[in-house]
């Protein structure tokens, strides 16, 4: 749609004259970004059918795959295909694991590995419910990654439709994301991208604001308009695919491993008998307010990039069981150490790592790897380069032998 109302410039050095009717170039050029997730959902990749696509429109074309999150080089490799000059040295930033069966999620400098086997460790590490919901925190940290390694880009459009964001709303709000849900929402959002240095004395910069056109077209619409278009249309992600096969009980329920899977049939569902359905979630969502400060807009959480409420760890603790008495290394109140991830995650991500009871705790996997952005956001939250919190985590690391 865009496309058909001359937004871009087709070709470089473009003009037109807006006295025989052209419309005036809005951004003298535009790339499309598309993160491919086939290596773990076993969907066919359709790369090389959207770069036919978008480069038939006129647009740059970037393709990144979901394991691109523990490429060390992946800024570097963005800036190359932008035409950037690329600086010498293997990688950007610390690379991290976290113990998933410490309480306190305890860090570790994570060695060198295969991206796409450390993506599939994460998600083998994780409790199952949690799994789509990384995976979608994985889409939004690779697209806020591109808009801000590429040159000279103001504006990151995403194409969620009206129904993907009822969705949103209802899942969301299940896992605990209700306290950044409104900014998620929010059809414009400035991206604020403070950890893109190893500095912590450099200031948050907003180059990139994040833009939300198609928020009042339900995927019915968009589908339509496709096949009018002669556009073939794809709206499956099986994210679901990545937990495994779901089992039922006694009852018959149980069909669905997560809360990402169960939302989208019952939206589907409800929406035959009642097609206002996607409607009324969204305007009830449009209603939400950010009730935190400006200086929680810049306390972020390390792993989803969105704010984090002051509270959230000791919510946790008053309302979920997070240990067992007996079972395990009994471990004192006490302050958390520097090396712990914990503290810092917000509340839907701190839920992500938690297993679904105290007794799982101990069959979650010791040491996975956390995608790249993760060590930069920490060192900026603890206040020190990522030089000092290197060596901060390894003064922490056991032996097996010990």
């Amino acid at each position: 749609m865009l496309n058909e109302r001359g937004y871009w410039a087709r070709s470089e050095g473009e003009v037109r004259d807006k006295t025989k009717g052209e419309k005036e170039i809005v951004w003298p050029a535009a790339w499309a970004v598309h993160v491919d997730f086939s290596a773990v959902t076993g969907l066919a990749s359709q790369t090389e059918r959207l770069r036919a696509l978008a480069e038939g429109m006129g647009l740059k074309f970037i393709a990144l795959k979901a394991e691109d999150a523990f490429d060390p080089t992946l800024s570097r490799r963005i800036g190359a295909a932008a035409g950037l000059p690329v600086e010498e040295g293997e990688g950007e930033g610390v690379a991290l694991s976290v113990n998933l069966a410490d309480i306190g999620l305890n860090l570790h400098s994570a060695p060198k590995q295969d991206p796409l086997e450390a993506l599939r460790a994460l998600l083998a590490g994780l409790p199952a419910p949690s799994r789509p919901t990384l995976l979608g925190h994985i889409l939004d940290g690779l697209l806020t990654l591109a808009a801000t390694t590429l040159p000279n880009v103001g504006v990151l459009l995403e194409g969620e439709t009206s129904t993907r964001q009822a969705e949103r709303v209802i899942g969301a709000t299940a896992g605990g994301r209700g306290w950044a849900l409104p900014l998620e929402l929010a059809t414009r959002l400035p991206l604020t991208t403070s950890a893109s240095s190893s500095d912590p004395s450099v200031e948050a910069t907003t180059r990139v604001v994040r833009i939300k056109p198609m928020k009042d077209i339900t995927v019915k619409e968009a589908a339509i308009y496709c096949r009018t278009s002669g556009l073939e249309s794809v709206n499956e992600r099986k994210w679901d695919g990545t937990v495994g096969e779901p089992r039922r009980d006694a009852r018959g329920k149980g069909a669905f491993a997560s809360i990402e899977a169960l939302t989208e049939r019952f939206i589907a569902t409800l929406n035959v008998s009642h097609p206002s359905t996607v409607n009324t979630i969204n305007r009830t969502g449009n209603k939400l307010q950010f009730a935190g400060t400006p200086n929680n807009e810049q306390t972020r959480c390390p792993l989803c990039e969105m704010p984090v409420d002051d509270s959230a760890t000791e919510w946790k603790a008053r309302a979920s069981l997070t240990s067992l008495p007996g079972r395990g290394p009994e471990r004192r109140e006490e302050e958390p150490r520097e090396t712990e991830l914990k503290p810092l995650l917000c509340y839907s991500c701190l839920t992500a790592f938690t297993p679904l009871t105290a007794a799982k705790r101990d069959q979650l996997a010791a040491d996975v790897p956390l995608p790249l952005w993760v060590g930069p956001q920490v060192a900026q939250r603890r206040g020190v380069s990522e030089d000092e919190m290197r060596r901060q985590i390894d003064e922490f690391i056991i032996d097996d032998d010990e």
